[in-house]
Parts: C-alpha cells; structure tokens; sequence
C-alpha cells in the first residue's frame, strides 16, 4: 500500500504540472497563433489572390432584375421558376462531378480563365433573351431559359470548386480554421458588396420591375469586369501560397524558431516523464498484485499443512482404536 500511495501521489502531481504549463502557455500560444496567421496574411502572395478574389465576388449581380424580367415580361410561372432552380442545383452537382473525374490535375489557373470566358458568353447568350432574338430565330423562351441556367450554373461552379481547393490548401499550420474561415468570410463579402454594386448599377441605369430597356447594358457592364480582372489572374498562383503556409519560404526571426524549439523540446520531456511515471505506477500496480499472490500462496500453504496434521492424527487414532481391539 505504501508504494500505491506514493505512486498516486506522484500521478497527481504530474497531472497538476500539465494543467499548470498548459494554462501558462494556452494564452502564448493564441498569441503566436495570431502572429503567425497575420504574417502569413500580409505576405503578398496571400494577399493578391484574396484581393483578386474579393474583386472578381464584387462584380455586379444580375440576379434580382433577372428574376423581375423572367416574371414580368416572359411572364414566368412560379412552378417554372422553381423548376429552373432545381435544373441550377443538377448543374452544380454535374459540375462536381466532372471537376472530380477531369479537371482535378488541370492547373488551376487553367480552370479559371476557360470557366470565366465560359460564365461571360453565358451571360453575353442572356442578350438573346434580353433582346427577344431567340424567338426571331425560332427558340422559345423557356428552352432557351433552361438552357442558359444550366450552362451559367455549371460554368459557375467550376468556377468556384478551384477557388474552395486555393483556400484548404493556403491555410498555415494550427490555424487552418481561421484562416479558412477568413477567406470564405472574404468570399462572402464580395457577394454582399455583389449585391450592393448590382442594386446601385441598376438604379442609376433607371431599370425597374416594368422598364427594362438598359437591361443589356448592365449584362454588357457585368462582362467588362470579368475582361478587365481576367489580366490579375497570375496573382493566384496556387504553388507560392502553399510554400508560404507551409512556411517554407517563411521569413520569422531565428529567435521565433528557437522559441518554438524550446517549446517543443519541453513538451517532449513533459510526455516523457508523463511516461516513466505511468510505467513506475504500473511497475508498483504489479507488485502489488505478486504480493497478494504470495500471500494467497502462503495461506493455501498453511491450509495444506494442517489438513496433513489432521490426517496424521486420524492415522494415530485408528491404530490405537486397532490395538485395543486386538
């Protein structure tokens, strides 16, 4: 009992070593982290392509005066509607599909110029409709409708699938949440301000939910930004993002890697002895164990010499009872 005692007694103190050093160094560590993710943000090869991106989220959105086109001058029915975001959703899904069987070792620049220059003719085709030429060619407005929705939604999401792979792999070691979260908040953004910048084109273009005789100049306008950001793309340059994440090309001060040396050679003797203190109470546990096991030995010994001592004075019995009757 005595070693069992001590061996506790020696857990509990190394537990309350591990919770100390891990509520002392908890705060230092948010702090590098930090420090680590903000310098790994101001380096340019980081911050052009989430600027680039930022940008390209910002260009103004069609959507809204889309939407009051089809319902007010196609006259559109709300089941149609519905069957043209169901079609969106298919296109998504077979853009998932065909990034992951063909384009997933295409480079990435690659798929987003050939997908952008692939979302501008979709967006050039809505001047048919905007215009009623395809019912003077001979195609009517809901074919041509499905059709477009389908191709921009595609096109759409191939666009996009490279720009979420760019975020997973830019993101720096222990702070792979944040800075995934800051890009996709960064993404998230550029569609508000998408919002906003579509809403201001449209009223100083003077379109409305009846009057829409500017509506392709705002298509024209949308196509303009995507020619004018296409010439930054060389800013996403997937390889240089990844090598600063990884800090491979990182420029942190000699005293910042000794820093971390440090640390980590202490967490390493902290295990350590969290080891050889889990083998001594093991080791003392086993004692114990081979110590009742003696004992149970030694009982089961005395048990077999008294049954002996019985049986001799049974023998001595019988022989004096044979006497006697003899």
């Amino acid at each position: 009992m005595l070693y069992n005692e001590e061996g506790e007694a020696l857990q509990l103190k190394g537990n309350e070593e591990i919770q100390d050093t891990s509520h002392r160094e908890g705060p230092n560590c948010d702090c590098r982290n930090c420090v680590r993710l903000w310098d790994v943000i101001k380096r340019k090869e980081i911050l052009k392509p989430i600027i680039f991106l930022l940008a390209f989220n910002m260009i103004p959105s069609t959507g809204s005066p889309m939407f009051f086109f089809y319902t007010n001058v196609l006259q559109f029915s709300p089941e149609f509607m519905g069957q043209l975001r169901v079609i969106s959703a298919v296109a998504s899904c077979g853009a998932i599909i065909i990034y992951r069987i063909f384009l997933k070792l295409v480079k990435f620049q690659s798929i987003f110029f050939w997908t952008a220059i692939m979302c501008m003719i979709s967006q050039l085709l809505l001047l048919m409709l905007i215009t009623r030429y395809n019912v003077t060619i001979g195609i009517p407005d809901k074919v041509f409708s499905i059709c477009d929705n389908l191709f921009i939604h595609m096109m759409a999401e191939l666009n996009m699938i490279p720009v979420l792979v760019f975020a997973c792999r830019i993101c720096p070691k222990n702070v792979e949440g944040t800075m995934y979260a800051l890009v996709m908040s960064t993404l998230n953004l550029g569609g508000l301000l998408s919002e906003q910048t579509g809403a201001l084109t449209v009223y100083l273009l003077g379109i409305t939910s009846t009057e829409f005789g500017n509506l392709w100049i705002l298509i024209v306008i949308v196509n303009v930004f995507i020619v004018l950001l296409l010439p930054f793309l060389y800013c996403l340059n997937i390889n240089e993002a990844q090598d600063i994440a990884e800090g491979k090309n990182d420029d942190t001060s000699a005293e910042e890697k000794e820093g971390e040396i440090e640390i980590e050679e202490k967490k390493s003797i902290l295990e350590k002895e969290n080891i050889v203190e889990e083998e001594t109470i093991n080791k003392v546990e086993e004692g114990e164990k081979v110590n009742k096991n003696n004992e149970k030995l030694v009982d089961e010994g005395k048990k077999c010499e008294e049954n002996e001592i019985l049986m001799v004075e049974d023998e001595k019995i019988k022989q004096e009872v044979d006497k006697k009757t003899i």
